[in-house]
């Protein structure tokens, strides 16, 4: 056992390096992890968006480590994360419901902030997107009756939920902001369609709703 400063290291079998070695690994796991069911090495490498050798190398270590079970399947071989295994159960879930449940903080925290102060206000693009691996800039969609109001959510409340978010989760908040003019322009109201059908609401009222005012 590694004694490091008088203080005994004790480990069992799998250790985090094991698990999360490299990208690959973190990925393919993630991938695993959130399907809960068989896929093949082709299915795990587009989702992962690794290169084919990439995936593969992954797949044999977390294999060897007896976290990911393969089995063969007419001319292909499934693989599937062993969802009784102490590590799984420990240490690769905890880790990656965490992850899941920062953008529900995020949601909650949005949705608090905005009740009341504007007619809907909307998540979209990387946040929402579940073929990113990662949240770049949260973008938030909001619409508002006027001018003066957009003003004064820019004044005010925007920087201090800025600044909440940026401080709690490391990232920066995008907001978009247009009013019920604006959205009666065509350009305006097709992105807002796009949002209504891609992103999640946070609060107030759907998007149909305000372009067909």
């Amino acid at each position: 056992m590694p004694n490091i400063l008088g203080i005994v290291i004790t480990m069992i079998g799998i250790t985090i390096e094991q698990l999360f070695s490299t990208p690959g690994q973190i990925r393919v796991l993630r991938v695993l992890w959130r399907a809960g069911k068989p896929l093949t090495g082709r299915q795990i490498q587009m989702l992962a968006g690794l290169a084919n050798l990439s995936a593969m190398r992954a797949l044999k270590h977390l294999t060897v480590l007896g976290v990911v079970s393969c089995r063969q399947a007419g001319r292909s071989h499934q693989y599937e994360l062993k969802m009784d295994h102490w590590a799984v159960d420990e240490l690769i879930s905890p880790i990656f419901e965490g992850e899941e449940k920062g953008l529900d903080l995020i949601c909650d925290l949005l949705a608090k902030k905005l009740k009341g102060q504007c007619q809907t206000a909307y998540l979209y693009g990387s946040a929402v997107d579940s073929s990113q691996d990662t949240v770049g800039d949260i973008d938030l969609f909001m619409s508002v009756k006027t001018e003066k109001e957009r003003e004064e959510l820019e004044s005010v409340l925007i920087p201090e939920i800025s600044e909440n978010i940026s401080e709690r989760f490391g990232l920066f908040l995008e907001p978009n902001i247009v009013t019920a003019q604006e959205l009666s322009r065509n350009s305006t109201r097709k992105m807002a369609e796009e949002i209504a059908q891609n992103g999640l609401k946070l609060c107030g009222c759907d998007i149909s709703e305000v372009i067909s005012r």
